[in-house]
């Protein structure tokens, strides 16, 4: 049985889709907890990805850790609209609680609070990256699955 589930969105319509199976297979007395990350830098994240595979050049392959300062109106937006996704669930009787976490690794700060948070699983929406934008961007999703230790429902994102 379901207690409590964490489910993440990027405030993107495709990872709202996650939203749609809540119904479908959890009960309205089920813990939510909506998480949003505003992660590390893309720009940082790429230097550190061509450095681990050996490219030389413009990136270094000495790349400092990286903390993002987030604008302090990024995180009240991100908060403002866990809170309206939150209202969704709420009208169909969920209790639901929201988390914004800054300046980290999407893929670490989720696997953290999905091992540390007492989940009985993690819902999230693959947005299906294929060849190099995969490479590039690497896949939020197939990290998690890797590292938490309750099972991840990946639900297939389907633009619309």
């Amino acid at each position: 049985m379901t207690n409590s589930v964490l489910i993440t969105l990027d405030g993107s319509p495709l990872a709202e889709q996650a939203l749609d199976f809540v119904p479908r297979l959890l009960k309205p007395d089920t813990k939510i907890r909506l998480l949003t990350v505003l992660g590390e830098d893309r720009a940082v994240e790429l230097a550190s990805l061509a450095s681990t595979i050996g490219h030389v050049g413009y990136f270094s392959s000495e790349l400092p850790q990286v903390h993002l300062e987030v604008d302090p109106q990024e995180a009240i937006s991100a908060r403002n609209y866990l809170l309206g996704m939150a209202e969704r669930l709420e009208m169909k009787g969920y209790q639901v609680t929201v988390e914004v976490l800054e300046g980290r690794s999407v893929v670490e700060a989720i696997v953290e609070t999905a091992n540390t948070g007492g989940y009985d699983a993690v819902f999230m929406v693959t947005h299906g990256r294929t060849g190099l934008s995969k490479l590039a961007l690497g896949s939020v999703t197939e990290g998690v699955l890797k590292k938490a230790k309750c099972p991840v429902i990946v639900v297939p994102g389907h633009a619309s």
